[in-house]
């Protein structure tokens, strides 16, 4: 439940005639996580040349299907058989005439899709000028008594560029107009100089339009030979369809069978780089889970004669790369994606996901707490399950608990008097909310420091899980200045004996942190310095933290009242709009900053305490994962 389930690692021996075979048994069987070894006795490499020949089969087998569009299911176990490396060479072979064809057809397509682009481009352009009844190369030749330009205005300064242009002797002949805009022609002699016409236009907001060089002749005759050509590249692409289709339907089968050959290569290729031999003998070496051990000896035993299977526990230097597989029911999987998100648990680290679970759930409810709104966030979430898929139980669970301290604290949608407290209404004693909030963080950092010194030990470092400022010694100390904080809170003097507490277990962090530090003993004094002080103001800082779980729910419901104060000052109508949208504002915008708070806290206040999430991901062969699917488990 806290931990990751046994693994053993396992030595498969075989012999290298039944390495397809078992490669195909390995990955029905879905259980072993392979690890490459080196291994000086057995270094031949059975699966290179294998895995090199699938690579190459597979890329062509894609891209024709691609090319092809077809689909192909995989086929069902019972119908597998080990594909040899011989077979997957006349596989390949078979696959490049087929390509050839493929490539052939697409290279033409391509052609004409750039030239269907092309097509659509000077149809643009011609669209543009298709009103003026001439020649288009007008427009781009350079005339030699005649200065002729094209362009759009604002239809609004057409007659004042008129007025202007007929000064330096220019026409504004306009062809088109649609909305504001105006398309017009600029012709005068030639010999005015630039720096007089182009103020003018500028000043009118002239924007000259560029003929395409393609464009040469009449718009109408233009627009008959594009529409010519369109139904040309129509003719030969509907040529390169039937081409496809052909060689869909001539090479379907045949490209059936060589899904369902490479569906069965993948394993043998996947495992090319773990797989040692020499000679006859191959070994392969994993993970396998204590018990699927039975699984993978069935699946095997049924497939192959001759092996044997060796499997041991993890030995103590092997601890940091054993995977880490843990299973969950299905409502915790959501927190186990957020915790996975900070770092995968270690084979032999307390894993924090069912801890995570009730705490979170439990800071949201109380940081959040309203009947209405709870009710909401669950019933949008199952709403939202599509989209949400297994967060959906994220979100329902966030919505029971807001609901539950929503009743504790009497509130429903901001109001405060429709409820009777079951407990007690937050701003009714802030003090005694604060302070409860206060224990809760005491609480939950002594649980995640003490998590941290067993870790600690478990990992074989024994003298920091007693003596590191995340052991033993770092919640003594924190106990001591709990202790001496309630004295003097209290009324009471501090004495000698009240000193101790703190002190001593202060001073084993110190004495331990100046052992580990190697340096010269002025940089040792201060390091030790600024690693006590260090842990003096982090557990103080990180209980003030948990304050705010108290915040929010004052928080909360000041808003609630601010929104109520703000609706009562409004008519009816009024009233309930800002009732609606008040909440509507509660909901999202601190819904939201609640949920960031509380993974603050879990992340910052508990994770980085004692969770290294450096471990590794349970990645076992299996059928999809050889073919390139998810194998994570």
């Amino acid at each position: 439940m806290f931990g990751a389930m046994p693994m053993r690692r396992v030595v498969l021996h075989l012999l290298r005639d039944d390495v397809e075979r078992a490669s195909l048994a390995v990955a029905e069987a879905g259980v072993l996580d392979p690890e490459a070894v080196e291994a000086s006795e057995l270094s031949e490499l059975p699966g290179e040349g294998y895995a090199s020949r699938y690579a190459a089969a597979r890329l062509r087998f894609e891209k024709i299907v691609r090319y092809l569009d077809l689909e192909f299911e995989a086929p069902a176990v019972r119908e597998l058989e080990p594909v040899a490396a011989p077979t997957l060479a006349e596989l390949d072979d078979q696959l490049a005439p087929v390509w050839q064809e493929c490539s052939r057809c697409e290279e033409r397509q391509r052609r004409l899709n750039e030239r269907r682009v092309q097509l659509a481009q000077q149809r643009a352009g011609l669209e543009t000028f298709s009103r003026l009844d001439v020649d288009l190369s007008l427009f781009r030749d350079d005339r030699r008594f005649l200065d002729v330009r094209v362009g759009a205005l604002d239809a609004t300064q057409l007659e004042r560029l008129r007025e202007a242009l007929s000064l330096i002797g220019f026409s504004v002949l306009e062809f088109h107009r649609e909305a504001s805009t105006s398309q017009v022609v600029v012709v005068g002699m030639k010999g005015v100089a630039d720096d007089e016409l182009k103020p003018v236009l500028r000043a009118a907001g002239f924007h000259a339009l560029e003929v395409p060089l393609e464009l040469s002749g009449h718009p109408e005759k233009l627009s008959r030979e594009l529409e010519a050509k369109t139904a040309e590249l129509d003719r030969e692409m509907e040529s390169i369809r039937a081409c496809t289709e052909r060689l869909r339907s001539e090479h379907l089968e045949a490209l059936r069978k060589a899904a369902a050959s490479l569906y069965a290569a993948a394993p043998f290729a996947a495992l090319s780089g773990s797989l040692r031999s020499k000679g006859a003998l191959v070994r392969l070496e994993g993970w396998v889970p204590k018990r699927e051990l039975g699984a993978l000896q069935a699946r095997l035993a049924g497939m192959i004669d001759a092996f044997h299977l060796e499997s041991r526990r993890p030995l103590p230097e092997e601890l940091p790369g054993v995977p880490s597989v843990q299973r969950y029911p299905g409502w915790i999987r959501p927190f186990a994606d957020l915790v996975r998100g900070y770092g995968t648990p270690r084979y032999d680290e307390f894993d924090p996901t069912w801890m995570f679970a009730v705490t979170f759930t439990l800071m949201f409810g109380m940081m959040f707490g309203d009947v209405g709104h709870g009710l909401v966030i669950a019933a949008a979430s199952w709403a939202l399950r599509e989209k949400l898929k297994h967060f959906t139980r994220f979100g329902i669970l966030a919505g029971i608990s807001s609901t539950i301290f929503g009743f504790l604290y009497g509130s429903i949608f901001g109001y405060e008097h429709l409820l009777h407290p079951v407990w007690m209404s937050p701003l009714s004693d802030p003090m005694h909310l604060l302070m409860l909030a206060l224990y809760w963080g005491i609480g939950f950092i002594l649980l995640a420091t003490s998590l941290s010194a067993w870790n600690l030990w478990r990992h074989g470092a024994r003298r920091r899980a007693l003596l590191g400022v995340k052991g033993v010694a770092g919640v003594l100390f924190y106990l001591g200045g709990l202790f001496v904080m309630a004295r003097l809170a209290g009324g009471h003097e501090i004495g000698w004996l009240d000193a101790l507490v703190v002190l001593v277990p202060l001073g084993a962090i110190l004495a331990e942190v100046w052992r580990e530090t190697s340096a010269s003993p002025g940089e040792r004094a201060l390091v030790t310095f600024m690693e006590g002080f260090e842990a003096v103001m982090g557990y103080v800082s990180n209980t003030l933290s948990f304050l705010r779980v108290a915040a929010f729910s004052l928080n909360h419901a000041a808003l609630a009242i601010a929104v109520m104060t703000l609706a009562g000052m409004l008519e009816t109508t009024g009233y309930w709009i800002a009732v609606v949208i008040g909440n509507v504002i509660i909901l999202v915008l601190e819904g939201g900053i609640v949920l960031i708070q509380v993974l603050r806290l879990e992340y910052y206040e508990g994770f980085a305490r004692f969770f290294g999430g450096d471990g590794r991901a349970y990645r076992p062969l299996t059928l999809q994962a050889a073919t390139g699917g998810r194998s994570d488990k």
